[in-house]
């Protein structure tokens, strides 16, 4: 492969062992930077400060020793072009809003990009709409809507309102709803 070619700060290259694949980065001088031990990689190093989503194999038998019932997904975490894993590989699902800088983690786990948890794992049984305007409903464990903002300040107390609708680029106020009734926020 020719590495001085590409234009990657990393590029991924694979190592095999028997049938698993692992996934490493190395230099353009082909020098490992980041050695081959995630299973599978979902974004590429293409600047130095880029954080990327990795992920290592996670295994669990549902069934029995007669009749086993494996279940195969990815823990995924965050790592930076140093190897560093800002979030360790522990999330089901792992996605960044807000340009990088904040991480949504099985839908109820808010983190910023060096692992802090801003909303901890518990909090709320959902984190909805990616922060759209700055602002995601939430849905409590108690089945009870709220709103909070980036920083994981409540906006709309969970529970004020029955429904809160979804929030959308193009809308300048949230819909709520108390008592079969719609009212307007808007946007401070």
């Amino acid at each position: 492969y020719d590495f001085a070619n590409d234009n990657r700060f990393l590029i991924t290259f694979i190592e095999y062992e028997g049938i698993d694949v692992h996934f490493g980065f190395a230099n353009k001088n082909g020098e490992v930077v980041i050695p081959a031990k995630y299973d599978i990689v979902y974004n590429d190093f293409l600047y130095a400060d880029d954080l990327i989503i990795v992920g290592k194999r996670f295994e669990i038998n549902y069934g029995t020793l007669e009749k086993p019932r494996i279940y195969k997904w990815f823990l995924q975490g965050l790592i930076n072009s140093k190897g560093v894993e800002l979030i360790p590989c522990k999330y089901k699902n792992l996605y960044t809003i807000r340009n990088n800088k904040l991480y949504l983690a099985d839908n109820c786990v808010l983190l910023d990009s060096n692992g802090t948890e801003i909303i901890p794992y518990g909090r709320y049984l959902k984190i909805y709409d990616d922060f759209i305007s700055g602002f995601s409903r939430t849905l409590s464990n108690t089945h009870l809507w709220g709103v909070i903002d980036i920083n994981g300040n409540e906006i709309i107390k969970e529970g004020t309102f029955n429904k809160i609708w979804p929030i959308k680029n193009d809308y300048s106020s949230i819909v709520v709803e108390r008592d079969r009734i719609r009212y307007e926020i808007p946007f401070a």
